[in-house]
């Protein structure tokens, strides 16, 4: 099960904000509270919303707590539909939009708002196999797979604390075909959630990640670019 939520600060802009508020948990509310920039507040809100979903989602009694690393986590009864499997959260915000991603299995996912990508920038994202492949050139699959990696980063707990160039993303038919047959349920129910957020994306992909560290041999992702020029990436893991 893979769901895509979305909200954007001009949806939260038209929310109640004192029932938005009611339904933060108190360190959410401690934060809002100390924001003076109306985008930061709205920002906060609108994460706190759709964690309101995740909840409603859970079933009755859930909690979301964050680990040591500050990853999100959800503690669920036992007469929830998913305690046997577990259910998996994840959000981000860039720009204008909030996204959260809800999974049976590990999950992370990140979205960014266009913008100009620097040949520093790509030195410090590439492996030197992803530049001598060639494929990241073009300016959307460049874009694409900095979210990719950025999702890669919340899958695993570690944010930014390990390295781009840690994490390496393989197109080829070879490297994904392990993958392919975990990961194709996922795919469709993703494609599903994208098309429900009545946004049309130009373009979209599968594949695995690997990284350095072994942490996880092997994850899937899948991106998405919009048309009004946004990225967003999910990453999942599955044994």
């Amino acid at each position: 099960m893979v769901k895509i939520l979305h909200v954007s600060l001009s949806q939260v802009r038209n929310m109640d904000e004192g029932a938005l508020l009611a339904e933060c948990g108190q360190k959410r509310r401690e934060r809002i509270a100390r924001m003076k920039a109306e985008g930061e507040r709205l920002r906060l809100l609108g994460a706190g919303y759709l964690e309101t979903l995740v909840l409603r989602e859970a079933g009755e009694g859930a909690q979301l707590y964050a680990d040591e690393r500050g990853k999100p986590h959800i503690r669920l009864r036992e007469d929830s539909p998913y305690f046997a499997e577990g259910l998996y959260y994840s959000l981000s915000h860039s720009g204008e939009h909030i996204v959260c991603a809800l999974a049976d299995a590990e999950i992370g996912v990140d979205i960014q708002e266009p913008k100009g990508l620097t040949e520093g920038l790509q030195k410090r994202i590439l492996t030197e196999n992803e530049r001598r492949s060639g494929l990241f050139r073009l300016p959307e699959a460049w874009f694409k797979l900095w979210c990719v990696k950025e999702a890669y980063m919340k899958l695993t707990g570690e944010g930014l604390s390990l390295a781009f160039d840690r994490i390496e993303v393989a197109f080829d038919a070879a490297q994904r075909k392990d993958a392919d047959a975990a990961l194709s349920a996922s795919g469709r129910e993703w494609k599903q959630s994208m098309e429900a957020l009545d946004s049309v994306y130009t373009l979209s992909d599968t594949g695995v990640i690997r990284d350095a560290k072994g942490e996880y041999k092997s994850a899937g992702f899948y991106a998405a670019q919009f048309a009004n020029g946004y990225c967003m990436a999910t990453a999942i893991y599955r044994p």
